[in-house]
């Protein structure tokens, strides 16, 4: 007994380091977050500060909460519907076209992310779902179905053939054995495409700061977004009030607006005229004198 616990000592005390490594940064958020930190709203001592900020910005956190978790289960369910029957259909139906379709359906992933947001949203504003948790949900689940058909494919690829026909025999239908058959032998990959859809749709920023503009209906990483943006502005005024008292620096004008305070200069100098101090000497015939005084 003793020397089997010596020899799983090395396992407890990687899996005790990789432990401490994957905790310490959720750690330190914590630790973070009831601290004092500058321009935020708790700025001395520990408290729930921010927690409380966080609670009472705007709409409140339950409802950014509960639009995040609502985008999240439409994603998941347009996800899994549409990647099962396309799985199955790719992995067990023949008909002309069948690579090719797949290939192109594979082709969106190579597609920068943020250059099919500009059209969707153009689409979206057809079809009168723009500003909607529904059109942002649809966005979101179009993103994840290259690859949950991807996962099914394989996944219903992996299932002997026999167990279907076998269904079949005993009377069942495609949908019966679908359903009875194939979604047990399948659940692995229906669990790993539901994870990966759900995360994606609940950290997605960029798309719900391009389609939603109703601050009612943002989600959570944009709601938080805000928030920190508002304080930063906040940070930024208190340390441009505390150096009022201080000395000022003339600083030239920025490049974009140098050439409009150029014209401005000119047009002033022509209104005005170039004028010479009283005092100072010009020349005339060749010799130089002064400006001669009326009385």
């Amino acid at each position: 007994m003793l020397t089997r616990a010596l020899g799983r000592t090395p396992h407890y005390v990687v899996a005790a380091g990789l432990a401490v490594i994957f905790l310490f940064p959720l750690v330190w958020n914590a630790w973070a977050s009831v601290s004092a930190q500058p321009g935020t709203a708790q700025e001395s001592g520990y408290g729930l500060g921010n927690y409380r900020t966080l609670l009472d910005y705007d709409a409140g956190l339950w409802r950014y909460l509960g639009n995040s978790a609502l985008v999240s289960v439409l994603t998941v369910a347009l996800t899994l519907g549409v990647s099962l029957l396309g799985g199955y259909a790719f992995a067990r139906f023949e008909f002309p076209g069948k690579n090719l379709l797949f290939l192109l359906t594979l082709a969106i992933l190579m597609v920068p992310y943020a250059t099919l947001l500009i059209p969707l949203y153009v689409l979206l504003g057809r079809l009168h779902l723009q500003n909607s948790l529904l059109g942002l949900s649809l966005v979101l689940a179009m993103f994840q179905l290259p690859f949950a058909t991807f996962m099914m494919r394989i996944s219903f690829e992996a299932v002997p053939r026999e167990l279907e026909e076998s269904a079949l025999v005993d009377g069942c239908g495609t949908a019966g054995a679908l359903r009875r058959v194939m979604l047990p032998a399948v659940r692995p990959g229906l669990i790993t495409v539901g994870l990966f859809a759900f995360l994606a749709a609940w950290n997605d920023f960029v798309a719900p700061l391009i389609l939603i503009s109703d601050s009612q209906k943002a989600p959570l990483p944009l709601a938080v977004a805000n928030l920190r943006q508002q304080s930063m502005a906040r940070r930024r005024l208190r340390r441009h009030r505390g150096r009022r008292g201080g000395p000022r620096r003339a600083l030239p004008p920025p490049l974009p607006a140098a050439p409009t305070a150029l014209r401005t200069g000119l047009h002033v100098g022509r209104a005005q005229g170039l004028r010479r101090p009283p005092d100072r000497p010009y020349r005339r015939g060749g010799r130089t004198d002064r400006e001669p005084t009326t009385t």
